[in-house]
């Protein structure tokens, strides 16, 4: 019975290790991320392009890796580089929006608070 926890205890960290390890699919779809994080007329088309797949292969593949959509998964990964902006500087919100690829504040503000529970405003004051 104590070598099947081991099994199972080594089967969870192997899961983990390979968790870890960065697909190189989603290295270049996060520099590409990066290279474009302020320009919010950036499309899912626009990725697909600049990766050379198509557009349904962009969405299995990102869905089959994040379990999000390119879309979903954008946004939640520019929302991530917005939050480190409001803790680490005192930019006003409106321009880390901007830089964080929104085009709308009121917008950012909102799914801000659906990704973290916070609004950028309440985050920084607590």
């Amino acid at each position: 019975m104590n070598g099947n926890n081991n099994y199972q205890s080594v089967l969870q960290e192997s899961k983990a290790e390979v968790l870890k390890i960065e697909d190189p699919f989603l290295s270049a779809l996060i520099a590409l991320i990066e290279e474009n994080l302020d320009n919010a007329d950036l499309e899912v088309q626009d990725f697909s392009a600049k990766l050379f797949i198509s557009r349904i292969q962009l969405f299995r593949k990102v869905k089959a890796l994040t379990g999000k959509s390119p879309s979903q998964f954008i946004r939640s990964y520019r929302l991530g580089k917005a939050k480190a902006f409001v803790l680490t500087t005192g930019m006003p919100i409106a321009e880390i929006a901007y830089r964080s690829g929104f085009s709308d504040p009121a917008y950012f503000s909102r799914m801000f608070k659906l990704e973290f529970g916070l609004a950028p405003t309440e985050m920084r004051g607590s």
